[in-house]
C-alpha cells in the first residue's frame, strides 16, 4: 500500500490534476509492462474510481467526518505522513439529500483531512 501511495503522490495525482484520465495510466502501464495491483491504472482506481473499491468516501456531519469507504488507505496515508488524499465527501449538513462532490481532483478543491 505504501508503494501505491508513493505512486499516487509522484505520478497519479499530478497527472489527474493536469487532466489525465484512467486511459492515460492504462497506456502508461502497457508501455512500462506493469500489471496487477501496483500498476498506475490500479492506483488511479483506488483513489479516483467509482464504488467501494475506488475513491475514499467520507460523510460529513457537523464538524466531523465518518469514513464510509477507504479506512485502510487513510490509515496507510497517515502512517507515511501524507497531509491529504483525494476523497469524495457527502455533506449531510447542506441538503436533505446528500450532495456528492470530489475533493482533491478536477471537480473540487482539495481539503486537508
Amino acid at each position: 500500500m505504501c508503494d501505491g501511495l508513493k505512486k499516487l503522490e509522484e505520478v497519479v495525482r499530478p497527472n489527474v490534476e493536469a487532466g489525465k484520465t484512467r486511459e492515460f495510466f492504462v497506456e502508461m502501464d502497457e508501455q512500462l509492462g506493469l500489471q496487477g495491483n501496483d500498476c498506475y491504472a490500479k492506483i488511479y482506481d483506488y483513489f479516483y474510481g467509482e464504488g467501494p473499491g475506488g475513491y475514499i468516501k467520507l460523510v460529513r456531519q457537523g464538524n466531523r467526518y465518518q469514513v464510509e469507504w477507504g479506512h485502510h488507505r487513510l490509515f496507510a496515508a497517515n502512517r507515511i505522513g501524507l497531509a491529504s488524499v483525494p476523497a469524495v465527501v457527502i455533506d449531510v449538513n447542506t441538503s436533505s439529500y446528500p450532495v456528492e462532490f470530489r475533493e482533491g481532483n478536477r471537480l473540487g478543491p482539495e481539503r486537508r483531512i
